[in-house]
């Protein structure tokens, strides 16, 4: 498992960020999508989008019909427990605002947080996209009421069908930048996008000022940065190369099992616990596109 970084590396982490930001803005797009464009295509009823193609920006979160299925709520409970979450607990949180919740980050936290257990088809210890909604919806009721029961349910369909524009690799970083975050405003409001996301946008247009900086300033700050700052980077940068290396194992050792006909849904959910952590697994199923 990775390891964490200490509160103080965090902390000067933070004060060179510029190194490393904008890559949360990416995480939906490319960690949750595998997972369930179909679920929320097929839910829409309309066709999942193809590499390269986007959507017209029309909010389908308030279309989406409520799901006609029955959910047993304690079985749903013990099928998270069971999953990629067990023994973890609740990143995030749903805070309450009059008559729903207050616009903040850390309800995507939460939905992140659930993400992790996502399938792109229930299983014994997996959970569908419809699924986490309902555990949601009776996070928020318990916590804040009705009002914000509801307001979930809009926000987790509105932030899972972002994923579901496959926005094209060949425009530059500032355009598709643009592009994601019309699509977040379309898709949750431009209060929510700005709770979830603005951070990150912040972030990504920092980087992409400093990127025209003259080579002698840029030097210059980056000899003037605290040793903690670098050694917080310099760790975060490794734990990066070990996620590939794993990745690449794992590779390697999916497509030995596909050349002996072993390829299977246990097969690949068994590779994932062997080389990636509870909170790897999503990003690592996707990337090696397995049937899990």
């Amino acid at each position: 498992m990775a390891r964490q970084l200490s509160p103080r590396a965090r902390l000067a982490l933070g004060a060179c960020g510029v190194a490393t930001a904008g890559v949360a803005v990416w995480w939906l797009a490319t960690a949750l999508a595998p997972a369930h464009d179909a679920q929320v295509a097929a839910r829409n009823n309309t066709p999942a989008a193809g590499p390269g193609e986007a959507r017209a920006g029309v909010s389908l979160a308030a279309a989406l019909p409520v799901p006609t299925r029955t959910h047993d709520l304690p079985v749903l409970r013990a099928r998270l427990a069971a999953g990629p979450l067990a023994h973890s607990t609740p990143d995030g949180a749903l805070p309450c605002a009059w008559q729903g919740l207050a616009p903040s980050v850390e309800v995507r936290r939460r939905f992140d947080w659930y993400a992790q257990a996502l399938a792109s088809a229930a299983t014994a210890d997996r959970l569908d996209i419809d699924e986490i909604e309902v555990l949601l919806v009776q996070d928020a009721e318990a916590s804040c009421g009705a009002g914000a029961a509801q307001e979930v349910r809009t926000l987790w369909r509105g932030y899972t069908a972002i994923a579901v524009r496959g926005e094209s690799r060949s425009a530059d970083l500032r355009t598709r930048a643009e592009r994601l975050k019309a699509a977040q405003q379309t898709q949750l409001g431009p209060q929510w996008a700005e709770a979830f996301f603005g951070e990150d946008h912040r972030a990504l247009e920092a980087r992409l000022a400093g990127a025209g900086t003259a080579p002698g300033r840029s030097e210059e700050a980056q000899s003037s940065a605290q040793p903690e700052a670098r050694a917080a980077l310099a760790e975060l940068q490794s734990r990066w190369a070990d996620f590939d290396r794993r990745l690449a194992e794992a590779g390697r050792e999916w497509q030995a099992l596909a050349a002996q006909g072993g390829a299977t849904p246990a097969q690949a959910d068994a590779l994932l616990n062997r080389w990636f952590s509870a909170d790897e697994r999503l990003r690592a199923s996707a990337l090696l596109n397995l049937p899990v």
